[in-house]
């Protein structure tokens, strides 16, 4: 979870895809499992982004897409759409990742602070980890007020094995932080940068490009929470 901007969808994807290629990632040992990506909102961009990751990665494209699945679609998770969703996942065999990208498109006309919609959603989350036995995944938003962490009911952490935050720092790069962690060690920080890449050219010729994650230092400040509207940046 972060503000907008800071680079959380980039993040997960190089995080699942080098889980997927069995690949390390950012330096950490994985164990390869198959990954379905729900991409719930701004299918065509995504979709480039892994073109950037598998081309920059070096990665053999077949042997992606055997180990690396997309769903192009918002499934409604306040509803019954979880349980024709886990049956489609389970089509991509034993599969040990579902991300969600994002929370709010994937529970259209919730009301976030409810512990009712929240809670309906989380548990059909569930459900589908019962199903297919695969770890999910949220993409989700910090609120107003990024330093008080996740947008919407305050029961959102409680209720989760893990959470990821990403920040800004004062020199321009973005810091992984772990915001929660069950029963593990929740002092690690990554830092990283976007990096922008060519992954084509369009019908004019011009360059079509996206965006990779790439190692950074670790910055010296603190990471700081970047105001979200005009007039709280100009304050």
């Amino acid at each position: 979870f972060s503000p907008p901007g800071v680079g959380k969808s980039f993040l997960v994807l190089d995080l699942t895809a080098s889980v997927a290629m069995g690949r390390k990632w950012r330096g950490r040992r994985v164990r390869r499992t198959k990954v379905v990506y729900v991409i719930a909102e701004g299918g065509g961009g995504f979709r480039k982004r892994v073109r950037a990751w598998v081309n920059h990665s070096d990665i053999d494209v077949d042997e992606f897409d055997q180990w690396f699945g997309l769903i192009d679609e918002a499934p409604n998770l306040l509803g019954d759409d979880y349980a024709e969703l886990a049956e489609r996942i389970a089509e991509f065999g034993d599969v040990g990742i579902v991300v969600f990208d994002t929370t709010a498109q994937v529970t259209p006309g919730a009301n976030e602070n409810s512990a009712e919609d929240m809670g309906s959603m989380l548990a059909h989350c569930n459900a589908i980890h019962q199903a297919t036995g695969a770890q999910v995944l949220l993409v989700h938003h910090t609120g107003k007020d990024a330093s008080r962490g996740l947008r919407g009911w305050s029961g959102f952490l409680a209720a989760v094995d893990a959470a990821l935050e990403l920040s800004l720092a004062p020199n321009g790069e973005r810091v992984m932080s772990i915001a929660k962690m069950k029963d593990g060690d929740a002092d690690a920080q990554i830092a990283f940068r976007l990096e922008q890449v060519v992954v084509g050219h369009d019908e004019d010729g011009d360059p079509v490009t996206s965006c990779v994650v790439v190692d950074a230092d670790m910055p010296d400040e603190a990471p700081t929470f970047r105001p979200a509207g005009k007039w709280q940046r100009a304050v």
